[in-house]
């Protein structure tokens, strides 16, 4: 009896528990992903991928530097003190065409205020430059975006949008897309709210 107790007690030590899986960060997140598939959790509520993305909000803003498809260069380092919105996306990807019109709209509508709108594109530039035609997509453009797109931890498919405060920090993940007639519409009625409140906060 003595011996089938041990064994059970050494059996509750390698079996991970919810505090020893930790909360994703940009750094770590496949990491994450692959304990949130090997425990319990990853049978319940939503899929793996889209929990841990969820578990980036409140995290620090990855720094990176890139160039524009019009030859601008930007960078995070710049973004302090701005509401920053980071569209990822493909150019074959259904919904991520169908929510073009409501992104163009948001942009419209905060022009000129401390938001920075920008658009990173999986593919390179011919297809991106065809995408832009095709679609009026308005944000500036960072083409070849593979190691942005695991920098930023995109695990949950296309178009992933995500929305920053004014100190860098991730507030909003928006996942997925409609690919009806009015997807414009109801991305813009999800996401004007939540830059209205981070623009509108305290600085």
């Amino acid at each position: 009896m003595r011996q089938f107790l041990q064994f059970l007690f050494l059996i509750v030590l390698v079996i991970p528990t919810q505090a020893q899986i930790k909360k994703a960060t940009f750094g770590t997140c496949e990491t994450r992903l692959d304990q949130v598939r090997d425990s319990p959790e990853g049978n319940e509520g939503p899929y793996p991928s889209v929990r841990v993305m969820q578990e980036l909000k409140g995290q620090k803003i990855p720094q990176f530097t890139a160039k524009t498809l019009d030859g601008k260069q930007v960078s995070s380092a710049n973004f302090l003190g701005k509401v920053v919105v980071l569209n990822f996306y493909f150019t074959s990807c259904p919904p991520c065409v169908a929510e073009v019109p409501g992104l163009n709209r948001l942009q419209k509508l905060y022009a000129g205020q401390d938001v920075v709108f920008l658009a990173i594109s999986r593919d390179g530039e011919d297809a991106t430059r065809k995408f832009i035609f095709n679609t009026n997509f308005a944000f500036p453009q960072v083409i070849n975006g593979a190691s942005l797109i695991k920098q930023f931890c995109i695990l949950a498919g296309f178009p992933t949008t995500m929305i920053f405060d004014r100190k860098g920090i991730l507030q909003y993940v928006s996942l997925g897309g409609a690919v009806s007639k009015d997807a414009g519409d109801i991305k813009f009625r999800e996401l004007q709210p939540e830059i209205q409140a981070l623009l509108s906060a305290k600085k």
